[in-house]
């Protein structure tokens, strides 16, 4: 229960920090935001399930669950992991950014008419 709650939270913020600070978006409407952070959860879940796959076949089936060999498996899980995350994060996030763009880009050509 501690994990579940924990992995919410982590990417209820993670999602706010990189909305914010890494990809620097404006506020968009209720409705894109929601469409936005469901699918940065859903990025964020597949990871999680690829975490858990990939330790669970190099420590269980593979037998690498020494101390040593765990660690660095962790460590590569970890880099591997952040990579998706980030390419997933930034295409999402361009996405958002596209439309938002689009939209202002829409509304400005109505008012200027």
């Amino acid at each position: 229960m501690a994990n579940s709650i924990a992995f919410i939270l982590a990417n209820v913020l993670s999602y706010y920090l990189n909305r914010v600070f890494v990809f620097k978006l404006p506020k968009g409407n209720l409705h894109e935001m929601f469409v936005e952070f469901s699918s940065f959860i859903s990025s964020r879940t597949l990871t999680y399930v690829l975490d858990l796959s990939f330790m669970f076949i190099f420590a269980t089936i593979l037998k690498m669950n020494q101390a040593n060999q765990t660690l660095i498996l962790k460590i590569i899980d970890q880099i591997i992991l952040g990579l998706v995350n980030y390419f997933m994060s930034r295409a999402i996030f361009n996405n958002s950014e596209r439309r938002i763009h689009e939209r202002l880009t829409k509304k400005n050509s109505s008012a200027d008419q």
